[in-house]
Protein backbone atom coordinates (compact mmCIF):
# COMPACT_ATOMS: atom_id res chain seq x y z
CA UNK A 1 0.00 0.00 0.00
CA UNK A 2 1.39 3.38 -1.01
CA UNK A 3 1.70 6.07 1.61
CA UNK A 4 0.17 9.40 0.60
CA UNK A 5 2.63 12.31 1.12
CA UNK A 6 0.16 14.57 2.97
CA UNK A 7 2.79 17.08 4.08
CA UNK A 8 4.12 17.56 0.56
CA UNK A 9 0.58 18.00 -0.71
CA UNK A 10 -0.16 20.57 2.01
CA UNK A 11 2.97 22.51 1.06
CA UNK A 12 2.46 22.20 -2.68
CA UNK A 13 -1.21 23.15 -2.98
CA UNK A 14 -0.75 26.87 -2.20
CA UNK A 15 2.18 27.02 -4.61
CA UNK A 16 0.16 25.41 -7.40
CA UNK A 17 -2.79 27.67 -6.58
CA UNK A 18 -0.66 30.80 -6.83
CA UNK A 19 0.66 29.73 -10.24
CA UNK A 20 -2.87 28.96 -11.46
CA UNK A 21 -4.14 32.35 -10.29
CA UNK A 22 -1.18 34.12 -11.89
CA UNK A 23 -1.85 32.39 -15.21
CA UNK A 24 -5.55 33.23 -15.33
CA UNK A 25 -6.39 35.63 -18.14
CA UNK A 26 -7.18 39.17 -17.11
CA UNK A 27 -10.96 39.67 -17.29
CA UNK A 28 -12.26 42.16 -19.83
CA UNK A 29 -13.57 45.48 -18.60
CA UNK A 30 -17.21 45.07 -17.64
CA UNK A 31 -17.01 41.27 -17.60
CA UNK A 32 -19.74 39.68 -15.45
CA UNK A 33 -17.31 37.59 -13.35
CA UNK A 34 -14.29 39.71 -12.45
CA UNK A 35 -13.84 37.81 -9.18
CA UNK A 36 -12.61 34.57 -10.81
CA UNK A 37 -9.04 34.85 -9.42
CA UNK A 38 -10.44 35.36 -5.92
CA UNK A 39 -12.71 32.33 -6.28
CA UNK A 40 -9.87 30.13 -7.56
CA UNK A 41 -7.56 31.26 -4.74
CA UNK A 42 -10.31 30.64 -2.19
CA UNK A 43 -10.89 27.16 -3.63
CA UNK A 44 -7.21 26.26 -3.31
CA UNK A 45 -7.23 27.63 0.24
CA UNK A 46 -10.19 25.42 1.17
CA UNK A 47 -8.56 22.32 -0.29
CA UNK A 48 -5.34 23.12 1.59
CA UNK A 49 -7.33 23.58 4.80
CA UNK A 50 -9.00 20.20 4.25
CA UNK A 51 -5.64 18.45 3.75
CA UNK A 52 -4.17 20.06 6.88
CA UNK A 53 -7.33 19.14 8.82
CA UNK A 54 -6.93 15.51 7.71
CA UNK A 55 -3.35 15.52 8.94
CA UNK A 56 -4.42 17.03 12.26
CA UNK A 57 -7.28 14.58 12.75
CA UNK A 58 -5.04 11.66 11.79
CA UNK A 59 -2.42 12.55 14.39
CA UNK A 60 -2.41 9.96 17.18
CA UNK A 61 -1.44 11.63 20.45
CA UNK A 62 -0.69 8.27 22.05
CA UNK A 63 1.48 7.22 19.10
CA UNK A 64 5.10 8.00 18.31
CA UNK A 65 6.34 11.58 18.66
CA UNK A 66 6.97 12.03 14.93
CA UNK A 67 4.16 11.03 12.58
CA UNK A 68 3.49 11.66 8.88
CA UNK A 69 7.24 11.46 8.25
CA UNK A 70 8.51 11.99 4.70
CA UNK A 71 12.08 11.46 3.54
CA UNK A 72 13.15 12.81 0.15
CA UNK A 73 16.63 12.36 -1.33
CA UNK A 74 17.73 15.40 -3.32
CA UNK A 75 21.30 14.71 -4.44
CA UNK A 76 22.47 11.16 -3.94
CA UNK A 77 26.12 11.89 -4.67
CA UNK A 78 26.49 14.00 -1.54
CA UNK A 79 23.70 12.40 0.53
CA UNK A 80 21.63 15.56 0.59
CA UNK A 81 18.10 14.90 1.82
CA UNK A 82 15.05 16.48 3.41
CA UNK A 83 12.96 15.05 6.20
CA UNK A 84 9.51 16.44 6.93
CA UNK A 85 7.36 15.59 9.90
CA UNK A 86 4.17 17.02 11.34
CA UNK A 87 6.14 18.80 14.06
CA UNK A 88 6.63 22.50 13.10
CA UNK A 89 10.14 23.50 12.11
CA UNK A 90 11.29 19.97 11.45
CA UNK A 91 12.45 20.37 7.86
CA UNK A 92 16.05 19.19 8.08
CA UNK A 93 18.65 19.22 5.35
CA UNK A 94 22.01 17.52 5.51
CA UNK A 95 24.77 19.45 3.73
CA UNK A 96 27.06 17.84 1.19
CA UNK A 97 30.17 16.43 2.79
Amino acid sequence: MAVIPWLSIALGLPLVGSVVVALLPKPAEGAPDRALPQKVAFGFSLVTLAVVALVGVGFDTSGPRFQFVENHTWIQACASAARMTRRPGSLLRSPCE
